[in-house]
């Protein structure tokens, strides 16, 4: 094993689920246990993640749930200040209403926190998942997390001034 998703510190637990994917096969369903919570994707063995600095990647990911807490999603990095935090509300605002919904933030929100990731990096969380004021109970559905850079799946091309990708809003 070379990466792993990482639950933390028994704030969530975590099943593997086929009822209802968003791509594939299964999904990811989390289940909140306490007042916050936090869950990472963490790569075992160094990788070179300069690639994504030098090219305009974006994060796509598909997220279902009805929680109500707020969401973060931060990416670590191995230089200072050693990660950053994009607020999943307003512009990558995660619409609450148990339906499948695509999030697609651009690296360069990232790198303008000054995330550095430039050249091998291994233990760190590539992507993580957060809220600091949960509920436990709370339900959030997670699939389908990537990284490209140019043309989605479906052929069609990001453009920076829209977050939450559907049929409503390609």
């Amino acid at each position: 094993v070379d990466r792993h998703m990482y639950l933390w510190e028994n704030t969530v637990s975590g099943t593997t689920e086929s009822d209802s994917p968003y791509e594939g096969a299964y999904y990811s369903k989390l289940v909140v246990k306490s007042g916050w919570f936090g869950i990472g994707f963490i790569n075992d063995q160094p990788i070179d993640f300069s690639t994504f600095a030098q090219n305009n990647f974006i994060l796509h990911f598909a997220i279902k749930t009805t929680a109500n807490c707020p969401l973060f999603v931060k990416l670590e990095s191995g230089g200072y200040p050693g990660f950053a935090k994009v607020n999943l509300s307003g512009r990558y605002n995660v619409v609450r209403n148990g339906q499948w919904h695509v999030i697609e933030i651009p690296m360069s929100a990232f790198f303008a926190q000054g995330l550095v990731w430039n050249g091998n990096m291994s233990g760190k969380n590539y992507f993580t998942l957060i809220s600091e004021q949960s509920t436990a109970g709370q339900v959030i559905n997670l699939d389908y997390v990537y990284f490209y850079a140019g043309i989605r799946d479906d052929g069609s091309v990001y453009t920076d001034n829209i977050g939450e990708v559907s049929s409503s809003n390609p």
